[in-house]
């Protein structure tokens, strides 16, 4: 009767044990969301302070936080392009896009092949992205960029119409102007040609086939070949 007693009361110690741990996991804390917009609100910082890397690595510590949300791997696309890791940037667009399909997945998928040069890629995913999102005029600055490097002048004129219509036209060229001088070049165009190029584009885009003449041929004589 003593050993029944003895063990009955271990028993009933671990089941009151095991009651009591259940019970302080029940009523913990759960620190996952504050903590993963803490963490996303901190990479936003490091972002806009002009720290990519260190930005990454904290949308990335968020995105494990928040396994079926594609924001912190947005965040993780984005600060990967600011650092020039274009391959880290294109695959955290597909993670995101695995998670959710979203305009702003596409465009940051567009823009990352775009800066492989692979214009055919880039101009559908941005399409795809102006559809979802037809009054975001970077992406629409993004895409004549896209079409200029693909020759297609009637598609490029027409991006570039879609974000006049939604930004001053100076703020429409500038914007433009970006896009261009950061996709990467043709590697056999000299700086001085390709800077007389992306000048003549945003001429003939503008409506001054003058100025765009005399830009070429300007350009010309740096790169006659």
């Amino acid at each position: 009767m003593a050993a029944a007693s003895k063990y009955l009361a271990l028993a009933l110690a671990a089941t009151l044990a095991s009651c009591a741990g259940a019970r302080k996991e029940a009523f913990a804390p759960a620190p996952t969301g504050d903590e993963a917009s803490a963490l996303l609100a901190r990479a936003e910082q490091e972002l806009a302070g002009g720290q990519p890397v260190a930005a990454a690595a904290l949308f990335e510590q968020a995105a494990a936080l928040r396994p079926a949300a594609d924001a912190p791997l947005l965040g993780v696309a984005r600060a990967r392009l600011a650092a020039a890791d274009v391959p880290a940037g294109l695959a955290a667009a597909d993670r995101a896009l695995a998670r959710s399909e979203s305009p702003e997945g596409r465009a940051l998928r567009g823009r990352a092949l775009a800066r492989q040069r692979q214009w055919e890629a880039a101009r559908i995913d941005l399409e795809r992205a102006l559809a979802g999102a037809p009054r975001d005029s970077t992406t629409w600055a993004l895409l004549a960029a896209v079409q200029v490097n693909r020759g297609d002048r009637v598609e490029a004129s027409f991006a570039y119409g879609q974000a006049v219509a939604l930004i001053p036209p100076a703020d429409a060229a500038n914007a433009a102007w970006r896009e261009l001088r950061f996709l990467p070049p043709d590697p056999v165009q000299p700086e001085e040609s390709l800077d007389r190029c992306t000048r003549g584009c945003i001429a003939l885009l503008e409506g001054q086939p003058v100025e765009a003449l005399r830009e070429a041929t300007n350009g010309l004589r740096f790169a006659p070949q």
